[in-house]
């Protein structure tokens, strides 16, 4: 994902954490369901990983995730 904000304003505040706990409030999922994978400069370029919790296999569920990040990747904004 690319997010509109330079590198230094990104990790100012708060980085990868302040990113995957919005994602995560946005999303109405555990923080420990969304994994920063990597941050990279240009721009800033953040990796992320969804998962569901354990044991949950559902087709329904993964629709409404699908959905979800959807809608936050557009409400997200950027992360001035």
């Amino acid at each position: 994902m690319k997010l509109d904000t330079s590198w230094e304003i990104f990790f100012s505040n708060g980085g990868s954490t302040r990113f995957r706990d919005r994602m995560a409030k946005s999303m109405k999922l555990a923080k420990d369901q969304i994994k920063v994978i990597s941050v990279e400069r240009g721009s800033v370029f953040v990796s992320y990983q969804l998962t569901l919790p354990e044991g949950v296999n559902d087709k329904e569920r993964l629709e409404n995730l699908k959905k979800s990040h959807d809608a936050t990747l557009k409400d997200l904004g950027d992360l001035k």
